[in-house]
């Protein structure tokens, strides 16, 4: 439960957000009835098994993330997703909800609902369909959500907001300094994905609010000279596995002070990561949106539970399923054997086999 005030979110971060964050996804299943119908219904197992396994991945916090339908459509999904999420997190691991919606007043019915449920923290972004005139706009925007919630706000600032008219970086360092005078706005995940952009973040803003570059190349220059502390949320576990917890201790050494030991690790990752991260992640980050069904597939393959997610989704190849995998044999890194159970979730699948479903 929420153990801080509004007025000290922003120390209550300092003090908790440290390590990586990743994404927490919600898995679906189809349930048959006699009569050869059938419906869609979240897979509760599935999900639990995915909070356990962030768990057992060391990371400090996961961001419950849905994104689609107009919230009238969605309200009941993402509240029992959330309830799940929480309810399996218990005091072990914070869960940060992630507010990605089509309006504002979307966006607020959100945020409300992850306050009224006892969320620690939400990370708030900005509609598709909310076209700002200024600065000014999305300053307000962002106040007018905050002031209605008593929990922590992390702000992603990225590029796929359609910001660039006001800003040749695409999201003004100025804005971000402007958004971190917010009371409860406790951090910043820096999207833009640009080391002249986040350096100045940093040298700017980093004693207002916690600022954090999501991508692993960063860590070693801003973690030592900035302060930063935290990363995320990203899905970081296509880089490890319960015997190879590359990224969480990458960014942990870097945060004890243990450089060469850090570093150590980045290299033995390093062809992979390229593989993995620029091969597939990084075309639809820049066109602005997510292959969400191969990060799915990438948690699969570090032993969560895969399954269904809503759609829309891109779609996952077999040509690009064995490059994932030949990349995580290359870092000496566990892969499932059998892609059924990706399909149908580590869950459903010990249903339809018989199969003991293990952590």
């Amino acid at each position: 439960m929420r153990d801080y005030t509004k007025a000290e979110a922003k120390d209550w971060a300092r003090e908790k957000f440290r390590g990586l964050e990743n994404v927490l996804m919600p898995s679906l299943m189809e349930e048959r009835f006699p009569d050869g119908g059938s419906t869609w219904n979240l897979d509760e197992e599935g999900i639990r098994h995915d909070v356990r396994m962030c768990k057992k991945h060391g990371f400090f916090m996961t961001g419950a993330a849905v994104e689609g339908l107009p919230w009238m459509m969605m309200e009941y999904l993402v509240r029992e997703f959330w309830e799940i999420a929480l309810d399996e997190a218990g005091d072990e691991i914070l869960i940060d909800a992630y507010v990605s919606q089509n309006t504002f007043d979307d966006t607020l019915a959100a945020a409300k609902l992850a306050d009224e449920m006892g969320f620690d923290v939400i990370m708030l972004a900005y509609p598709p369909f909310q076209r700002f005139k200024s600065e000014q706009e999305v300053v307000e925007f962002t106040e007018a959500v905050c002031e209605q919630v008593d929990l922590a706000v992390t702000i992603f600032a990225t590029h796929k907001y359609n910001l660039e008219r006001f800003h040749s970086s695409t999201f003004s360092p100025q804005l971000i300094g402007r958004l971190a005078d917010i009371e409860n706005v406790v951090a910043v995940k820096l999207g833009v994905i640009n080391v002249a952009h986040s350096s100045e973040c940093f040298k700017r803003y980093g004693d207002k609010v916690l600022l954090n570059a999501p991508y692993p190349e960063y860590w070693n220059t801003y973690v030592p000279e900035y302060g930063q502390q935290w990363a995320g949320n990203g899905p970081y576990e296509v880089l490890q596995d319960l015997d190879h917890l590359y990224m969480v201790d990458y960014m942990n050494l870097l945060i004890e002070g243990e450089y060469d030991r850090a570093m150590d690790i980045y290299w033995k990752v390093f062809e992979g990561y390229e593989d993995l991260i620029r091969g597939f992640l990084d075309y639809t980050v820049y066109e602005g949106n997510y292959n969400f069904m191969h990060w799915k597939y990438w948690s699969w393959l570090g032993g969560f539970n895969g399954g269904p997610l809503p759609l829309p989704l891109a779609k996952l190849y077999e040509h690009q399923k064995d490059k994932m995998k030949a990349a995580r044999v290359k870092m000496g890194l566990s892969v499932p054997t059998d892609d059924e159970e990706f399909y149908v979730g580590k869950s459903r699948y010990g249903v339809k086999t018989g199969a003991t479903m293990a952590d």
